[in-house]
């Protein structure tokens, strides 16, 4: 190969000089050990028994505090308006008092997913914040795991926005549930808060040598 730098110009052992360039921007993709058959991207519609409402309109979830009928409030429903995977995404919605104590999504289909094995993941998430939206955090947890919370205190609104933690280390998480808990402590304010949430993930960490 060879090569020498001449005047600020990487030019070449017989003497012929680079063209000039540009800064590329470069993505690194990472693969995702949850997001199976579009279990996080609420992909498959409800189509059972039972409560529309209190299964968001969803399979594989139970929204705890959801309302019984569709008086409200709903503050979990599977929408296909908004999606940045898929067909749907899951939208959260409260009524003018704000966000209660908690709303809950439970993730009781999560067990019959094939299991995250313990390993080290960078938790990720695809939000979109209504305009007036004034929240400051979302959390998930995992009945085997720890909890991961998002704080979208300042994520740009009325746009698919991906956010990314730290990576983390996780145990085995092959039981129990995958939640989504949302609550008022540090965003009470009365009013409307609606936001939708797409692809959750536990990005896989590829070791480098």
């Amino acid at each position: 190969m060879g090569g020498a730098v001449e005047a600020d110009r990487i030019s070449s052992v017989d003497q012929r000089t680079l063209d000039d360039f540009t800064d590329v921007s470069v993505r690194m993709f990472f693969q995702g050990a949850m997001n199976v058959e579009g279990y996080t991207s609420y992909e498959e519609i409800w189509s059972g028994s039972g409560n529309q409402w209190k299964k968001a309109n969803t399979e594989g979830y139970f929204a705890q505090h959801n309302a019984n009928n569709e008086n409200g409030p709903l503050y979990y429903w599977r929408d296909e308006s908004k999606k940045r995977f898929g067909n749907s995404s899951m939208k959260f919605e409260t009524t003018d008092a704000g966000i209660p104590a908690i709303a809950r999504l439970q993730g009781a289909g999560y067990r019959t997913l094939s299991p995250v094995t313990a390993g080290n993941y960078i938790p990720s998430v695809w939000i979109y914040l209504d305009l007036s939206n004034t929240m400051n955090n979302i959390q998930f947890s995992f009945t085997d795991g720890p909890a991961i919370e998002f704080d979208i205190s300042s994520t740009p609104k009325d746009k698919w926005v991906q956010l990314l933690l730290p990576e983390m280390a996780f145990p085995d998480l092959n039981t129990g549930r995958f939640d989504l808990n949302i609550t008022n402590s540090g965003q009470d304010d009365a009013k409307v808060q609606k936001l939708w949430i797409d692809s959750f993930d536990l990005l896989i960490v590829e070791p480098r040598p």
